[in-house]
């Protein structure tokens, strides 16, 4: 049960952060925004351009 409850709770943890990659999403098509979760809960925000 504790695993099932750690897999949801990282989960949640993981969505938490969409709607700061909405908001931070750029206006130009060619680049995508990736939001990660670090360890510390810290959000690591990742944009790639196309060049």
């Amino acid at each position: 049960m504790s695993q099932a409850r750690a897999v949801l709770r990282e989960t949640m943890r993981a969505t938490a952060w969409e709607p700061l990659a909405t908001a931070l999403r750029p206006r130009r098509p060619e680049s995508t925004l990736t939001v990660l979760q670090a360890s510390d809960d810290t959000p690591v925000i990742i944009e790639r351009r196309l060049i």
